[in-house]
């Protein structure tokens, strides 16, 4: 697979704070291949924790349900960006579904004791 080398270089990036080398590798991967989830998911996780634009990354992360609707993490983090939004129905939603997929998925049970918090 010609993919996987420029996925872990995207990882490496990723991990070592070289954000914009990242991004630039996960999209050639996905000019590539369109549907590589991680690819896309990598982007939406970049956006929530690096560059705190949680829109952005409740969109890569719809993408990743898109191409994968069994995607527990890809629900858990678009729920987490829509409570970093204060949509928090939507966090809500996500967070549930993450834990229907994933039972005792522990990120989701959190972030349901933060809503009821």
């Amino acid at each position: 697979n010609t993919i996987e080398p420029y996925y872990q270089m995207a990882l490496f990036f990723q991990e070592n704070g070289q954000t914009e080398q990242a991004i630039t590798t996960y999209h050639n991967i996905l000019d590539i291949d369109p549907e590589h989830k991680f690819a896309v998911y990598n982007l939406g996780y970049i956006n929530l924790v690096y560059l705190q634009n949680y829109q952005t990354a409740a969109e890569y992360f719809t993408n990743a349900i898109q191409l994968d609707p069994e995607y527990a993490e890809a629900y858990y983090n678009r729920g987490y960006s829509y409570e970093l939004m204060g949509k928090l129905e939507f966090a809500r939603k996500d967070y549930e579904k993450a834990l229907e997929l994933e039972r005792n998925y522990p990120k989701a049970i959190e972030g349901l004791n933060r809503l009821d918090g």
